[in-house]
């Protein structure tokens, strides 16, 4: 059982450092994308310490925005990387993740769970979802002088695509390797690129409606596998920071991994969950 990690990092190195130790194993791959705006002393921090290391490799920076297509556009480009390498699952990370588990129990988990796991909404059926994310569907959004604005009616998925519905979840999963093969090979894919580069927040929907396109869709569990709590405060679109108190809810989770940590606001948790994850 091998794993493919992705992270994608932006800030706090030691942090990074911690995260890499806490998955590490000699079968895996691992690859990094820092964000261009982090600054190049983040990026050769990080690439020092890949480089002590055979199985860890840096991808060129470039910018990255939120809820934008450079998000997605990474994950595509690390996952070309990848297949240059020996792996079973695709998992993304980002820089303030953590582990939940050892990497012997999430091999053992992967191992008797052989599917794909990817959180999946039908946004074009559930109508507790439609108000919310039908802007995607609606309009294109770029980004100008940093901001992210909408300046032009986009056609809905279902007549971009006739038949087919719109499908939305978290942005983050673990993947088998045949689908991940499969989004390079199919015919699909240029279409798919076209629509979901010009949407809001498309790598909440990119992978999920590929895959629901794709052959694989019965190969699936429905779940990400990580703890995540959103902060509830009014128009917040970011999960809240874990913190030392927070241990015991976490480590009695079964879930894989969880989000988000931040060393600077409480480094105990994650020193904790550190330990729990070399046991």
């Amino acid at each position: 059982m091998k794993i493919a990690y992705f992270i994608m990092a932006h800030k706090n190195p030691l942090q990074i450092k911690k995260l890499l130790s806490a998955i590490y194993s000699p079968e895996n791959v691992y690859v990094i994308h820092i964000d261009k705006k982090s600054g190049l002393d983040l990026y050769n921090d990080i690439d020092s310490f890949a480089r002590q290391l055979p199985n860890i490799f840096l991808l060129e920076s470039q910018d990255v925005t939120w809820a934008m297509w450079s998000i997605v556009e990474i994950q595509l480009r690390a996952l070309k990387f990848l297949f240059d390498y020996e792996w079973d699952f695709f998992i993304n990370l980002s820089g303030q993740d953590f582990p939940l588990q050892s990497q012997a129990y999430i091999k053992n988990y992967l191992r008797h769970n052989n599917k794909n796991h990817i959180n999946i909404i039908d946004a074009d059926l559930d109508k507790r979802v439609v108000g919310t994310f039908e802007a995607r569907q609606m309009y294109e959004y770029k980004v100008d002088n940093g901001f992210i604005v909408r300046f032009g009616e986009l056609a809905s998925f279902s007549e971009f695509y006739p038949g087919h519905n719109f499908h939305i979840g978290s942005g983050w999963f673990v993947l088998k390797r045949d689908f991940c093969e499969h989004i390079f090979i199919s015919e699909k894919l240029e279409g798919l690129i076209t629509y979901f580069s010009k949407i809001y927040i498309p790598d909440e929907s990119f992978f999920h409606t590929f895959f629901m396109l794709s052959p694989y869709k019965n190969d699936l569990i429905n779940a990400h596998k990580r703890t995540i709590i959103m902060d509830q405060t009014e128009l917040s679109l970011h999960p809240i920071i874990f913190k030392n108190d927070d241990y015991e809810f976490l480590i009695s989770s079964d879930n894989l991994f969880a989000r988000k940590f931040d060393e600077n606001i409480d480094k105990l948790i994650i020193d904790k969950l550190y330990k729990n994850a070399i046991s």
